[in-house]
């Protein structure tokens, strides 16, 4: 472990005690708290007062991250107007994008993509957010997706394609989608 993390930690347990240490330790950054609760008042005066937009909790999840993955909209352009990285992934690799295209959110995704987000972005397992939205049966994201130049033959670790999702899941509207844009 880090010097100065090992010491930051030691301070807080002689200043607050062991059990109440591991609640401060593992308490998310304001921000990424305020978040979770949807408070949009309360975000954007954290973002006013200089909040930074991009730090992440012990999970490594920044707060466009939880933003995109509970779906709103209206916080994750609040914190894309304050300069969120929009590729900026989770402990498991996941980008905001991955998360909206596992949601199926058309909106979230648009305004990611519009902000520069990596169509083609892959966490951990090599899961693209093309594969997300396929597995989820996300029809009009997978459409956005292919228009802004996502990989149809990617593969993740297993070998599976956005294809291969897509009928591994059984819909046939995203088979259909996708067959037609690779015979393009």
């Amino acid at each position: 472990m880090h010097k100065n993390l090992m010491l930051a930690m030691v301070l807080v347990v002689v200043s607050v005690g062991v059990a109440r240490a591991q609640i401060v330790l593992f308490q998310p950054p304001a921000l990424v708290a305020a978040v979770m609760e949807q408070d949009v008042a309360t975000v954007h005066d954290l973002l006013v007062r200089g909040a930074d937009v991009n730090q992440q909790d012990a999970r490594g999840r920044s707060s466009l991250v939880v933003a995109t993955a509970i779906g709103n909209l209206e916080l994750v352009e609040l914190l894309i107007k304050h300069d969120a990285k929009v590729n900026l992934s989770d402990r498991d690799g996941n980008p905001p994008l991955y998360w909206a295209a596992e949601l199926g959110d058309p909106a979230i995704v648009l305004s990611l993509l519009e902000s520069g987000a990596h169509a083609d972005r892959a966490n951990r397992q090599g899961i693209t957010p093309l594969m997300a939205a396929a597995r989820g049966g996300h029809v009009a994201v997978v459409q956005q997706l292919i228009d802004a130049g996502a990989d149809l033959n990617a593969t993740d670790y297993t070998g599976r394609t956005p294809l291969l999702w897509a009928a591994e899941s059984r819909n046939r509207q995203v088979e259909t989608v996708i067959r037609r844009a690779g015979e393009r």
